[in-house]
């Protein structure tokens, strides 16, 4: 159960989240898509109600660590060099330093989501190069949720693919960037979507 003082908390960071898209127009919105998705998600894998109801909250900050990244790197259209990408990957450790140190139990699981959801399955991913389960599953959530949002949203430099075109895309990541059984649920979701609109 969280408590009022926790949703303060958490108020006030995601307040901070939306302050750090307001420097990226184009991301406006995607902490809060990120969030809803990760819920979705998690209860498509059977997660209990008030876990998932936690995880959906937390995952609104997994990007709350590009505050330290410089807007000129952050918005930059064009290939960054191997310098820069280390930089702007460094987003994931400072997110994770910004929501430690609480006795929070929802701002904690933001850390661990904030550190842990540029993680890749096949143990390539940053900032801790974990794989497979060594990965906290709200990590290998928030992952295939920040990515079918990223890939579905409209940039200044490319259009937002459809949901069909991002989902096999994700498919052909399973196993290799994705946990497969979260990639299935994103599946299984976006089916059951496409029957209730039909």
């Amino acid at each position: 159960m969280i408590d009022g003082q926790e949703l303060a908390h958490l108020a006030v960071l995601e307040r901070m989240a939306v302050l750090g898209e307001k420097r990226d127009v184009a991301a406006e919105m995607h902490t809060r898509r990120v969030g809803d998705l990760t819920g979705l998600l998690a209860r498509t894998m059977g997660v209990a109600e008030a876990e998932a109801s936690l995880l959906q909250l937390a995952a609104r900050l997994h990007d709350i660590g590009t505050l330290a990244i410089p807007s000129p790197l952050l918005l930059r259209p064009a290939p960054l060099t191997p310098g820069e990408r280390g930089l702007m990957q460094s987003h994931a450790s400072h997110g994770a330093e910004l929501l430690a140190g609480t006795e929070s139990s929802l701002l904690n699981l933001a850390g661990l989501i904030a550190r842990t959801h540029h993680e890749r399955w096949d143990g390539t991913g940053y900032p801790n190069r974990l794989k497979e389960n060594e990965i906290p599953l709200a990590g290998r959530i928030v992952a295939v949720a920040d990515a079918f949002d990223a890939m579905t949203t409209t940039r200044p430099y490319r259009r937002g693919w459809s949901t069909s075109v991002a989902l096999a895309e994700i498919e052909a990541c399973a196993g290799t960037q994705f946990d497969p059984k979260v990639v299935l649920a994103l599946r299984q979701l976006l089916l059951n979507a496409a029957s209730l609109a039909a």
